[in-house]
């Protein structure tokens, strides 16, 4: 089902209470551990066919959702429910809206839905992968789970990475919808599904005017001088992107050639140390290195010398993370980072003219006046 604009409900908070998670009541943290001790005791129970029969939990929505398939089952899940309130109760009172479940799908919602309809958003949508981490501050958050679902019962429930087909259909069983956009195969798949997630969150006529200004950028990308340097794309843990990634389509459109082509390399596989040393590239693209929390092992390439040294004998470009964290949704924010990173180091021909920083941002700013 496709949502229209005004088709979901506005969150009304009772007066003077704050959609914030009050700070005398356990932070959503330690409700999280609740959730997960009470519901992994809850699955071994049924699991082992400890649970006998019970009337008290008709009432229960969890409940309510299971008795279909498991009546003798029931009174437990009640009981989780109660239990899962000791950690949540405050932290999660108000129904309907919009909810998301991690911080690429928080993307969509942040962007197109309105504040009085976002119900809550992922944990990740403050940090440094959420392009609008800034429209986050104040929303409450959750850490993706089921439980939280069927506890805050939500209108509709917005996901890409986090949660399951199962998920979905047990919440569908209590009238909660979700949403999972396409898998995006090319950089006009990416623009396609802004359109489709704007109007399942009822945010339409800004995914009009946001695809409008994307289309035109993208538009002066392709017509822009190409750049007669080689770059390369190393991540922290030596690996690159060769040809059909995304990463190397962005890299292509912000005017680089890169190793990847020149290489013959397809997907993603580890950087070729030899190739880095025989032909060197002009310049380093890299991403993920600032944020510290990309594990590398002790055998990693990524580790080698030879990378250390070339990151420090090259020009170097740095994506933040919020450009590529989510696929290549964000393609055109990232090409043209790249793209004004390159003409401050100087390797882009001086007649263009710089461009303002983190433009879609800029430009959802206006569209939503804030």
């Amino acid at each position: 089902m496709i949502h229209k604009p005004g088709n979901l409900p506005s969150r009304r908070l009772s007066a003077g209470r704050d959609n914030r998670v009050e700070a005398a009541l356990p932070s959503w943290r330690q409700s999280r551990w609740i959730l997960v001790i009470v519901t992994r005791f809850v699955r071994l129970s049924l699991s082992a066919g400890l649970i006998g029969s019970n009337e008290t939990a008709k009432d229960c929505p969890v409940a309510l959702a299971h008795k279909k398939h498991h009546p003798e089952k029931a009174w437990l899940t009640a009981a989780l429910m109660a239990a899962m309130s000791l950690g949540v109760s405050g932290a999660a009172q108000a129904e309907g809206g919009v909810m998301s479940l991690d911080f690429c799908a928080d993307q969509y919602v942040l962007a197109f839905a309105d504040r009085g309809d976002i119900a809550s958003v992922s944990f990740e949508a403050e940090g440094e992968n959420s392009l609008f981490s800034h429209r986050a501050n104040g929303l409450h958050h959750n850490m993706g789970s089921i439980e939280e679902v069927l506890t805050m019962r939500p209108d509709l429930v917005v996901r890409t990475w986090r949660g399951s087909r199962a998920s979905d259909a047990l919440a569908l069983r209590l009238g909660i919808e979700t949403f999972l956009p396409p898998y995006a195969l090319s950089q006009e798949d990416n623009l396609k599904n802004l359109r489709v997630a704007a109007e399942a969150v009822g945010g339409a006529d800004k995914a009009g005017v946001m695809i409008k200004d994307l289309r035109a950028r993208w538009d002066a990308l392709k017509a822009a001088p190409k750049i007669p340097l080689k770059a390369v794309y190393m991540t922290p843990s030596g690996f690159t992107a060769g040809m059909g990634t995304f990463v190397d389509d962005i890299i292509r459109l912000a005017g680089f050639e890169t190793v990847a082509k020149e290489a013959g390399i397809k997907g993603w596989v580890p950087l070729p140390l030899e190739k880095m040393i025989i032909s060197p590239p002009d310049v380093v693209i890299g991403s993920f290195f600032l944020e510290g929390k990309v594990h590398v092992s002790h055998w990693s390439s990524g580790r080698h010398g030879a990378f250390r040294d070339l990151m420090d004998e090259k020009p170097t470009i740095m994506v933040p993370s919020s450009y590529l964290s989510c696929g290549g949704s964000f393609f055109v924010d990232a090409a043209e980072f790249i793209r004004r990173e390159a003409t401050r180091l100087g390797l882009v021909p001086m007649t263009e003219k710089p461009e303002t920083e983190n433009p879609t941002t800029e430009h959802s700013e206006k569209e939503n006046g804030s």
